[in-house]
């Protein structure tokens, strides 16, 4: 639930940092939904991370909560990932090899050690969000 709560009050800063006349409270109070979560390491620290899509009533926002971690001394933190993922299905997946058809501007495979999300939509095109040391890095799956 705490995580849930970061994601949203993260969720109020992109919105009033892009320019949407949204006050925090009344954001958290029009966040009408967490449609989909899930819980895995995504950022390698051995920590279990969470990401949710959050709907508002305008929008729907892929949002991921990095967990604290004690040792390394590091907040929680959260990171907006993408929006307008209306009738996109959220999964996430431990690492493995995937044929991606643009990946950081090429084609080619990505290897992905760690836990990555995926966004499936209706038509069949799907996108891997996966960790890449700093942030996350976006590829289309190639067929």
């Amino acid at each position: 639930m705490r995580k849930i709560i970061v994601l949203i009050v993260s969720l109020c800063h992109i919105l009033s940092a892009s320019g949407y006349a949204l006050a925090k409270n009344a954001m958290a109070d029009s966040i009408t939904d967490i449609l989909s979560e899930c819980r895995m390491d995504f950022n390698g620290d051995g920590i279990p991370d969470e990401v949710a899509i959050l709907e508002t009533p305008g929008n729907k926002y892929l949002m991921v909560a990095l967990s604290a971690n004690e040792k390394s001394k590091k907040p929680a933190s959260s990171r907006f990932i993408e929006r307008n993922v209306s009738n996109r299905t959220l999964k996430c997946h431990e690492g493995k090899t995937v044929k991606v058809a643009a990946a950081v501007g090429k084609a080619g495979v990505v290897n992905i050690s760690g836990a990555y999300l995926e966004l499936s939509s209706p038509d069949g095109v799907k996108t891997v969000y996966y960790w890449n040391g700093a942030g996350f890095d976006k590829a289309l799956v190639a067929d």
